[in-house]
């Protein structure tokens, strides 16, 4: 649609703003147009409660561009979400509504260099349902803050949020603050492709639908991904899985997997875990640790330090054996814990720097800030359960078809 497609919402009286500050991010190096659309802003951008950090702090998303303004719950038409984000060009979405949207399919942008501002809506926000939204092709500086994501249908195509690089296209520069996604069909969060610098922070990823249940893929294609402060809560599988690049998980909260099925380290990954808390839940096997890293033939390798664990419930104390690794003898599964040294690291691998805490006061800082500014009633539940080390994988479909839900509308068997 180009600038053809801005146009029309300029027609339409969609355009609140049309030149942005610089600095929408707060962080990162300085490019050659901030000056220039500083000196001619209008509006800013809301500011975000925590400042960006990791690979995907330098995102610049809309900044510059024009400000697109959803007044519409509708699924399509003018003035609606999808019509924003079918757009192409520098564009920061804004909200002048709040509630839920009902999604008959998923959203699909292909144009980057934009900002859904969840922020800018009034009240309780805004909620997703149905279906999430993919981001495909040459698809770069994107930022998302203060959404709610439902997934309530979709099968292999359901995820909450998708990255893809496809076809030698990438994705980068990638900035998910403050979100909450539950309730996926295929995974949670997925980066498929080639998918670079990307950071998600102080976001729930919960409840992935049974029976995938998964929760993070990064596949080889991926590259400086940031995973910091998010809490992710009854999941049975893929918490989270992280295949090929460099990849650093610091402060987050990991609660009720299924059996042994936690982090999950492959195809020469190179994976910094700091200050994290794994916590067994009704549904996760302890005794078998909750690192689990393998491929060591391509040189998959994982630096430890400071986490919580079945085996280290201070974070001070030896990280190794909560690690384990499987070889496949026959037809078995032999476990070896904790793991070969050969996937250890001594030193951590080179990122961004973040402000970490102990695993312990990071623990409370994610259980009260994560997801949304405003929760919603499936928000507090899941923190609830992980206060009370209470629930179970993939909760969220019994919830979202239960009479009086919130999240009914839209809900099929």
């Amino acid at each position: 649609m180009k600038s053809a497609g801005i146009a029309r919402w300029l027609a339409a009286g969609a355009v609140t703003a049309v030149a942005l500050a610089a600095g929408a991010t707060g962080r990162g190096p300085t490019h050659p147009a901030d000056a220039r659309a500083a000196a001619t802003a209008t509006e800013k951008p809301a500011p975000p409660r925590d400042h960006p950090e990791g690979f995907g702090a330098i995102a610049r998303g809309g900044e510059g561009g024009c400000v697109l303004l959803v007044t519409t719950l509708s699924d399509g038409g003018p003035g609606s979400l999808r019509e924003a984000l079918s757009a192409q060009g520098p564009r920061i979405v804004r909200f002048a509504v709040a509630g839920t949207i009902a999604l008959q399919s998923r959203l699909l942008v292909t144009s980057g260099r934009v900002t859904i501002d969840g922020a800018s809506a009034p009240g309780k926000g805004i909620t997703l349902l149905n279906h999430g939204i993919q981001f495909r092709g040459d698809c770069d500086d994107i930022i998302v803050r203060d959404l709610r994501i439902r997934v309530l249908t979709g099968g292999a195509e359901g995820d909450a949020l998708l990255f893809w690089g496809n076809d030698g296209a990438t994705v980068e520069r990638v900035l998910v603050d403050h979100c909450s996604l539950m309730w996926a069909t295929d995974e949670v969060f997925n980066t498929w492709g080639r998918v670079r610098d990307l950071t998600c922070q102080w976001s729930i990823i919960a409840e992935a639908q049974l029976p995938h249940s998964k929760a993070w893929l990064s596949g080889v294609g991926s590259d400086r991904i940031s995973i910091h402060h998010c809490l992710f809560a009854q999941n049975a599988d893929r918490v989270p899985k992280l295949e090929g690049g460099v990849y650093d998980v610091v402060n987050n909260v990991f609660y009720n997997w299924s059996n042994n099925n936690a982090a999950k380290l492959e195809a020469g990954a190179k994976v910094n875990l700091v200050g994290n808390s794994f916590i067994p839940g009704p549904q996760s096997a302890p005794s078998k640790g909750c690192v689990f890293p393998a491929g060591a033939e391509r040189g998959t390798k994982v630096y430890l330090a400071g986490n919580v664990g079945p085996f280290t419930p201070t974070g001070r104390e030896p990280q190794w054996p909560n690690v384990t690794a499987y070889d496949r003898v026959g037809g078995a599964w032999v476990e070896h814990r904790p793991a070969p040294e050969v996937f250890r690291s001594e030193r951590p691998f080179v990122a961004p720097a973040i402000v970490a805490q102990p695993a312990s006061a990071a623990y409370d800082l994610v259980l009260e800030r994560a997801g949304a500014r405003v929760r919603d009633a499936d928000d507090a539940r899941v923190v609830e359960d992980v206060r009370r080390r209470a629930g179970r994988v993939g909760k969220g479909r019994a919830v979202a078809s239960a009479p009086g839900s919130r999240m009914g509308i839209g809900w099929s068997p």
